[in-house]
């Protein structure tokens, strides 16, 4: 039985659920791009469907400079979904930000993010998110712990909903 929504929100019925989860500890490479550990591929039932992409992970920075994310599809970013303002990567996710103040050492930070997206297309489909610092590093999935012990390293997730009329 397909779980239906509510006639206001116009998207019809939830067609499928994926989900990915990964563990994996990597990094961005010093003020440049690097993707995240989690990615999902998916064969949609229709060229019309629309895939509700959420995704939600955490790990530490060593700067006080903005960490931005941008949601991939097929290795790009998804056209429509970036931002013009300053170094934002993408405007339906909460950039992490480390302030103005300085920061001494690695700081944590929780990313978390909601996209609608339209692909118009019924060939398989991979989503990924990459995280850029401005200067500096991001680590997915790891505490502020250098060399294991991580007390509170995470879990990078994404779950894709694929909606249809």
């Amino acid at each position: 039985m397909a779980l239906t929504l509510d006639a206001d929100d116009k998207l019809g019925k939830i067609l499928n659920i994926y989900f990915a989860k990964s563990e994996t500890v990597s990094q961005t490479p010093n003020g440049d791009w690097g993707a995240g550990p989690a990615t999902l591929t998916i064969t949609p039932q229709s060229s019309a469907s629309k895939f509700l992409v959420q995704s939600h992970g955490s790990g530490p920075a060593n700067s006080n400079n903005e960490i931005s994310f941008i949601l991939r599809r097929g290795g790009s970013a998804i056209t429509g979904s970036t931002s013009t303002h300053g170094t934002v990567a993408m405007n339906s996710i909460v950039t992490g930000s480390m302030g103005s103040a300085n920061v001494y050492g690695w700081q944590g930070l929780n990313f978390s993010f909601s996209y609608l997206d339209s692909p118009a297309t019924g060939s398989s489909i991979t989503y990924d998110v990459i995280a850029k610092q401005n200067t500096g590093q991001f680590r997915w999935n790891r505490s502020t712990n250098t060399s294991g012990g991580d007390s509170w390293a995470s879990l990078h997730t994404m779950t894709v909903f694929e909606l249809g009329l």
